[in-house]
C-alpha cells in the first residue's frame, strides 16, 4: 500500500509545519518520503513553499522549489497572494531576491485586494525590500506611502 501523508483539521501537513518554522532537515526527510507532499495545498491556499517564503526561511524555499513542478510564478494561496508577496509583506528581503532570481513577477497583484510586493512591503515598513523592489523595477506610483513615515513632497507643477 503506498503511504500517504497526513493532514490536520486544517489542511496542513507536518510539511507545512516544517516549512512555516524553518526545519530544513525534517522538510528534506518528509520529501524523501512522501515526494507529493510538495504539492499538497492547505484550506487556506498554503504550500509547504508559500510557507517557507512567508516565514523568511531561503533555505528551506530554495530546496522546496527544487522538488516542486509548480513554477513559482503560479502559486498563490487563496488570497491570489504568490511566495514574492509574502515575503515582501513580512520585510523578508533576502527571500524575495531569490524569488525574483527565479523569474517571480514583482508587480503581480492579489486577487481579493489588488496589492504588490510593494504595497505589501510598504504596509509593513520594510525598506530594504521597499528599495530592492524599487531598483527591480517595480512599479510604483504617488499613493504609496510608507507607515510612520512623513508623505513625500508634493512634485511640483511642470
Amino acid at each position: 500500500a503506498k503511504a500517504s501523508i497526513r493532514r490536520d483539521g486544517s489542511g496542513h501537513t507536518v510539511l507545512h509545519y516544517a516549512a512555516a518554522n524553518g526545519h530544513f532537515d525534517y522538510i528534506r526527510a518528509v520529501v524523501e518520503r512522501f515526494p507529493k507532499a510538495v504539492s499538497v495545498v492547505s484550506n487556506n491556499g498554503d504550500t509547504a513553499l508559500l510557507l517557507a517564503a512567508k516565514n523568511g526561511h531561503s533555505e528551506c524555499l530554495e530546496y522546496l522549489m527544487s522538488k516542486s513542478s509548480v513554477k513559482v510564478q503560479r502559486l498563490m494561496d487563496k488570497f491570489g497572494r504568490g511566495p514574492l508577496m509574502c515575503a515582501a509583506r513580512f520585510g523578508h528581503t533576502k527571500v524575495v531576491k531569490l524569488l525574483h532570481e527565479r523569474k517571480a513577477v514583482l508587480d503581480r497583484q492579489s486577487i481579493q485586494d489588488a496589492e504588490s510586493p510593494l504595497t505589501c512591503a510598504a504596509y509593513g515598513g520594510h525598506i530594504s525590500t521597499i528599495s530592492y523592489l524599487l531598483a527591480n523595477g517595480a512599479y510604483h506610483d504617488d499613493t504609496i506611502r510608507i507607515p510612520n513615515q512623513p508623505p513625500p513632497p508634493p512634485t511640483p507643477p511642470r
